[in-house]
């Protein structure tokens, strides 16, 4: 990923923040036949340093990660248009703010019926928090394993990751505050959330 130095993200912390708040993924793999890539939900495992997810065994990306390819997982936080009308000087051109990372390694596949199962209650209870009635996957043993006979799992080995904040810090000042002020001002649900992350990093403004 092209990634100036003013905009390269070095925090893990961060990093861990981004992967945990924008899960679905895109995750490509490279094999014989060209690119293969699907968007997929996966779990950050932060003791062992690897993402977890699964895929229907039908999805042909299934086949390139059971032959241990190199998957690139891409996880895209908020993003929004820039105008330069919002600079200080309007002769300017118009960007893209943005907040990525990217993840690189070796997939290695498992079919275990325990430990897809404990993929699916882990993913099922982390996207049901909060909810007044959480859905449980308490389904008959019969059925599950229908499901898991069904799906591969899958574990990424975190060996590269580049993190990137694209929020005007290589503008002055004057010009990140008024990003941020337009930004935070759109109509787009996107682009208040890109002006907040602004906000929260003092990028535009004191920190909050």
């Amino acid at each position: 990923m092209y990634t100036p130095a003013s905009f390269r993200l070095d925090d893990a912390a961060r990093v861990d923040e981004i992967i945990e708040r924008f899960p679905f993924a895109t995750v490509i793999a490279h094999g014989p036949d060209g690119f293969e890539a699907s968007p997929l939900p996966l779990l950050l495992d932060r003791e062992r340093r690897e993402l977890v997810g699964h895929l229907a065994r039908a999805n042909p990306l299934a086949r390139r990660l059971e032959r241990g390819a190199d998957v690139l997982c891409i996880f895209q936080g908020p993003h929004a248009y820039v105008s330069p009308r919002w600079y200080v000087d309007p002769s300017n051109v118009p960007t893209w703010n943005y907040v990525h990372v990217h993840v690189t390694g070796p997939a290695k596949t498992f079919d275990d019926h325990g430990d897809l199962v404990r993929v699916l209650e882990t993913l099922v209870a982390r996207f049901e928090q909060g909810a007044l009635a959480p859905w449980h996957l308490a389904l008959p043993e019969e059925f599950l394993r229908g499901l898991t006979r069904a799906i591969v799992g899958f574990r990424v080995p975190m060996q590269k990751v580049e993190g990137k904040l694209k929020l005007s810090q290589n503008r002055s000042a004057e010009d990140a505050a008024g990003a941020r002020r337009g930004l935070a001002a759109s109509a787009d649900a996107a682009s208040r959330e890109v002006a907040a992350w602004m906000r929260t990093l003092g990028i535009g403004g004191v920190p909050v």
